[in-house]
């Protein structure tokens, strides 16, 4: 079976990884963020659950409605915030910016069909969002396939299905991201809670398990970039 990159949003390392190049005192950044827009119009880039940053050159947000993306940064530095902000407050010029497929979690879905989450940092609990760099098998067609987060009886577990929607002959292994809006499940307290992600490997049932405290990502992966074959073909997931 033939092995092709396949991007759902954009591929590349996750919440907020600073990369040594500097230009007109800036620092380039990759980050995976939440971009959410404010009551006088603008908008703002929700990085994890302690740092905001502000786009210099982002007047609105493009995507009209509160999801997760990913973007190339020039960041230039702490800005003082709004008073009583509980934030830390950063300025930031967007080089380029893509929306991850963002979801809430369901009560059934359909699976029928193996998937691969990378040993990636882009794997995180963030701003009460879920993100998760998969790997999927699919055929020379152009179905859509479907992944979903579906709930089960324990408040911590949660189930990831595929449904290759009839995708049946491998040819090709294809890469993406997506998120899921944990808000509604996610703990408020000051403790430690275990949050697994349950789901089926190409071979065998498989599990990762996240540590989430306030907001507060502790795991389960080292910062690691992905690791993906060369090519790109377009992959429809919803």
């Amino acid at each position: 079976m033939k092995t092709r990159s396949i991007i759902l949003a954009v591929l590349a390392a996750a919440s907020l990884l600073a990369v040594s190049c500097k230009k007109n005192n800036a620092t380039y950044m990759q980050a995976t963020a939440t971009i959410k827009s404010l009551s006088n119009g603008s908008c703002i880039l929700q990085i994890d659950d302690k740092t905001v940053a502000l786009p210099r050159n982002m007047k609105e947000n493009i995507f009209k409605k509160e999801v997760r993306v990913f973007a190339n940064l020039n960041d230039y530095g702490a800005i003082d915030g709004p008073d009583g902000s509980p934030y830390l407050w950063r300025d930031v010029e967007v080089i380029q910016i893509d929306s991850i497929r963002t979801k809430k979690p369901v009560d059934s879905a359909v699976s029928n069909a193996g998937i691969e989450i990378y040993r990636s940092w882009v794997n995180t609990i963030e701003d009460g969002y879920l993100t998760l760099a998969f790997e999927a098998q699919l055929g020379l067609g152009s179905k859509v396939h479907f992944l979903n987060l579906e709930t089960t009886e324990n408040p911590m577990v949660f189930k990831l299905k595929h449904d290759n929607n009839g995708d049946d002959t491998p040819a090709y292994v294809g890469s993406g991201m997506i998120a899921f809006d944990l808000h509604e499940y996610l703990p408020r307290t000051e403790s430690d809670h275990s949050i697994t992600i349950e789901y089926m490997g190409y071979q065998e049932a498989k599990a990762i398990e996240f540590r989430y405290s306030k907001g507060q990502y502790t795991g389960p992966y080292s910062k690691q970039p992905l690791e993906i074959a060369n090519g790109v073909k377009n992959l429809s997931v919803e």
